[in-house]
C-alpha cells in the first residue's frame, strides 16, 4: 500500500500502482484523447483501459486482493482472454502502468518526472506514449522525461507539424558533457515542418549511419 495520502502517489518505481488504481478507480478524471481532440471525463479505470489499448499493452487491466502486500495488477490483454497476474505478461506493461496511473489521477499544475518510459516497450508503444505526455499537457500537467528512444522523440516532432501541440508546449534538449564532465544541455530546435535544424553529434543518429552502412555493403555485394 502507498506510504502517503497523496492520490496520485505511485512510489518512485511504481511500486504502489496496483494500490493507487484500486483506491481511485472510480474517481473521475479529466483527459485529452488524441484521436478526438476532446477532453473526457470518465472513471479512472476507463481511462486507463483506453490508454493501455491506445498503446497496444493491454485491453483491461484490474486488481485483487493480494494479502498482506495489498493488491496486485490483473492484465487481460484481448477481449477474450483470461485475466492474467503481471508477471506472466510482458513486462512493458509493468513499465507503463504506474506511468498512466500517475498522469490521468495527477492535479493540474503537476510536475511529473520520467525516467525512459520506454524501457520494455515495442517501437509502436513507445511512439505513441508521446500522445500521453502531449495529452498531459493539454489537461495542465507538466512533465520532464529522460528518454533514449528516436521514436518518442519522432512522435513529438509528427505531433508538433500535425498541429497537435506548439513548439511552446513541448521541449526537447540533447544532455552532453563537457570537458570537465559537467552536464551541457543543448535545446533542440524543430521547425514547423518537424525538422532538427541543430541536429547534435550522437543524437539518435546510429540507425541511420546503420542503414546507410547496409546500403553501402548492398551496392558493393550486387
Amino acid at each position: 500500500f502507498a506510504p502517503s495520502n497523496e492520490r496520485e502517489d505511485v512510489g518512485v518505481k511504481g511500486e504502489f500502482a496496483a494500490a493507487v488504481f484500486e483506491a481511485n478507480r472510480k474517481s473521475v478524471v479529466t483527459w485529452y484523447n488524441p484521436e478526438t481532440r476532446e477532453r473526457p471525463e470518465t472513471t479512472l479505470e476507463a481511462a486507463v483501459d483506453w490508454w493501455a489499448k491506445y498503446l497496444g499493452v493491454a485491453h483491461h487491466l484490474s486488481t485483487r486482493d493480494a494479502g498482506h502486500s495489498g493488491v496486485s495488477w490483473t492484465v487481460q490483454m484481448l477481449p477474450q482472454a483470461h485475466a492474467r497476474p503481471l508477471e506472466s505478461v510482458g513486462i512493458g506493461v509493468s513499465q507503463v502502468l504506474p506511468i498512466l496511473v500517475c498522469g490521468l489521477l495527477a492535479r493540474q499544475g503537476a510536475i511529473i518526472l520520467i525516467e525512459q518510459p520506454e524501457l520494455h516497450l515495442h517501437p509502436r508503444a513507445q511512439a505513441r506514449l508521446a500522445d500521453f505526455f502531449v495529452s498531459l499537457q493539454a489537461t495542465g500537467r507538466q512533465c520532464i522525461i529522460e528518454t533514449h528512444s528516436d521514436c518518442l522523440v519522432a512522435r513529438f516532432r509528427l505531433l508538433l507539424v500535425s498541429g497537435q501541440f506548439s513548439g511552446e508546449d513541448v521541449k526537447i534538449y540533447f544532455v552532453r558533457q563537457d570537458s570537465s564532465g559537467a552536464a551541457q544541455y543543448d535545446k533542440i530546435s524543430v521547425s514547423p515542418s518537424g525538422a532538427i535544424a541543430n541536429w547534435p553529434d550522437g543524437f539518435f543518429d546510429e540507425s541511420v549511419i546503420l542503414e546507410d552502412k547496409i546500403a553501402q555493403e548492398a551496392i558493393r555485394a550486387k
